[in-house]
């Protein structure tokens, strides 16, 4: 049964920081999902894992930036992806070509290079449950090649770039054999030549892609796909493509023969009918998509994906919002689709957007992910910003963030945020019982912004002084949070008033 009904819900984001509070924890309310933030800013080395109160629980740090997802797994050790700045290939928004399995210690176990002149690994990859890793390559192919299969020659560089999904399976410390692959270049449909191969009525060919949309446009990473997961229970794969502002659908039950041929059409694709002929503006839903998932099925509406939908290019105006759909599942685990109509449905089942609703968008990055709790976590990516949307609270907000962590630093707390430099791919929280985290030490350090005033304790007005004198004793030999000053921060004592007296007066 495909459900239609959109209810729409709006985000607060007004009043929600204190003026000097610009970085950091601004929001934390019960509501929240008590749990574990997981984000690699792009502009770092460094992995981080933050409590709800946003205090460092664990970092690891990497030798190259993000390339750029990071997943904790069920054993603890962490699957990041990395940008080296030494490959030279395919420098474009989301390059990666490393992916490293790395222990909660920081011992790299697993570094596996996916790069050549010929392909780079890219934006995201999806840990299996067998242990093997999804990856989506860029593909280059030559002018002539992408003239022989149909691309109209006004719309082409010197080369054009494809995308590949390829699955990984680790050996040793740096190797991998590619165990199962598909190549979107075998699945192609054009109207421009006749006499070339896959032509065709891409209205009659709904399960290919046509090698000449968009229209018009003669960018050489023509699909960019930014995400992939795998749902299990399907055998399933879906990936974003905000080039044609979609998403697809992929049957992994296949072999690498077969997903090279008809049954490795996309089965399902949902955003921008118009893409294969079957809807024109009118009818589009999503603009420049990032982060499909499906819903893991520990949350309500288990059958549905969640989308970022960026927002680019949306005609009433720049803002992004998050949907939620339906697929129309049938039976046979294939998709519903009649003869001329596009895939349903029609609308997403839920949606939501800030109010005003150009008060939340990032043109490019993000992401979204339901939590068991139902509510849902959203990564604002140009901006750093990570916002907790709980139906609890009216889907007003139950928990904000912003990443303090630039590529020239960390900023201190009241710095001004410069724009489009703290920026994050993707925020993902653990729960607090996640089997990852059991047996980790997860005690809490400080927060990662550097606090400029941290003897400040009792009112943050910038001055250390009786009150917060007073506040320091009333924890005595307690570990009362926030009066713990001094290394080690185990119990309010003698150490932490002396160096609440050393700043005592105005902070500097």
């Amino acid at each position: 049964m495909i459900r239609t009904l959109s209810t729409a819900a709006t985000l607060s984001l007004c009043s929600l920081t204190a003026a000097d509070q610009t970085v950091g924890v601004s929001v934390n309310e019960p509501e929240a999902m008590e749990g574990y933030t997981l984000f690699a800013p792009s502009g770092s080395t460094s992995t981080y894992l933050i409590d709800n109160s946003g205090n460092l629980v664990h970092e690891w740090v990497s030798t190259d930036r993000p390339g750029q997802s990071v997943y904790l797994l069920e054993d603890g050790d962490l699957m990041r992806t990395g940008s080296p700045d030494s490959i030279p290939y395919f420098n474009n928004g989301g390059a990666g070509g490393l992916t490293e399995r790395i222990e909660w210690d920081g011992t790299v176990t697993w570094s596996y290079l996916h790069a050549s002149a010929d392909e780079r690994q890219h934006h995201d990859i999806a840990v299996l449950p067998n242990g093997n890793v999804l990856a989506l390559p860029w593909r280059r192919h030559f002018r002539s090649e992408a003239i022989s299969a149909g691309r109209d020659p006004a719309w082409l560089g010197s080369r054009l770039w494809s995308d590949s999904i390829v699955e990984i399976e680790p050996s040793g410390s740096s190797g991998g054999t590619i165990v199962w692959e598909w190549h979107a270049w075998d699945h192609l449909v054009q109207d421009h030549d006749a006499t070339m191969p896959a032509y065709g009525d891409p209205a009659d060919n709904p399960g290919r892609i046509d090698i000449n949309w968009p229209l018009k446009d003669s960018a050489e990473d023509w699909l960019h796909l930014n995400a992939i997961d795998y749902n299990i229970e399907l055998d399933q794969i879906v990936v974003s493509c905000p080039r044609f502002s979609e998403i697809w659908i992929i049957d992994h039950a296949t072999t690498t023969e077969e997903a090279a041929g008809t049954a490795g059409d996309p089965m399902y694709r949902w955003g921008n009918p118009a893409a294969y002929g079957r809807g024109d503006t009118a009818d589009r839903q999503l603009f420049f998509p990032h982060d499909a998932k499906w819903i893991t099925d520990d949350c309500p509406g288990a059958a549905d994906i969640t989308v970022f939908n960026n927002g680019l290019g949306r005609p009433d105006g720049l803002y992004s919002s998050i949907e939620q759909f339906t697929p129309p599942l049938l039976g046979d685990d294939t998709y519903q689709l009649d003869a001329t109509d596009p895939y349903g449905p029609l609308l997403p089942t839920r949606s939501w957007a800030a109010d005003p609703v150009t008060s939340m968008y990032s043109s490019y990055i993000s992401g979204a992910q339901r939590l068991a709790n139902g509510n849902t976590l959203i990564c604002v990516g140009a901006a750093g910003e990570f916002l907790e949307v709980s139906p609890a609270l009216g889907e007003d907000i139950a928990w904000r963030y912003i990443n303090p962590v630039t590529g020239s630093g960390i900023l201190e707390q009241g710095e001004e945020v410069p724009w489009n430099q703290n920026n994050v791919f993707r925020a993902t929280r653990y729960a607090a019982d996640y089997i990852g985290l059991a047996g980790q030490d997860l005690t809490s350090g400080d927060p990662i912004e550097v606090d400029p005033c941290p003897a400040d304790i009792s009112d943050d007005d910038g001055v250390v002084g009786v009150s917060d004198l007073l506040l320091l004793l009333s924890g005595w030999g307690t570990d009362a949070a926030g009066a713990e000053l001094a290394e080690p921060q185990d119990i309010v004592d003698t150490d932490d008033l002396l160096e609440l007296i050393a700043r005592f007066g105005p902070c500097e």
